[in-house]
């Protein structure tokens, strides 16, 4: 008698993932590119030097790592329904915040 496991394959799942994946992969490129294509309007605007301006720009990198490191531990610890919401209402304080915030003047 042959002892064999058959293992199925959730294709629908797989592709989904992979979609999502994707999907993020292409989001990423498009902000990179995105605050790419603000550095002419940076600089004037809040009167950077080319230092400040290289950080200002270059911050999305790191951020993510840090970001993820600290999801990622954070889900771990509390349970990622409630990181998730956490950052959702972090997203949602810092999105007012940025609204109300003054626009220099000219």
């Amino acid at each position: 008698m042959s002892d064999q496991t058959s293992a199925t394959i959730n294709l629908p799942l797989i592709s989904a993932i992979v979609g999502v994946a994707t999907i993020g992969g292409f989001m990423f490129g498009y902000d990179s590119g995105v605050i790419n294509g603000t550095q002419d309007g940076l600089k004037p605007t809040f009167q950077l030097s080319e230092a400040w301006l290289g950080i200002t720009v270059s911050a999305l990198l790191p951020g993510c790592a840090v970001g993820a490191f600290v999801a990622g531990r954070s889900a771990d610890r509390w349970g990622r329904r409630r990181v998730m919401l956490a950052a959702a209402m972090l997203f949602i304080v810092s999105a007012l915040a940025s609204g109300c915030g003054r626009a220099p003047r000219s």
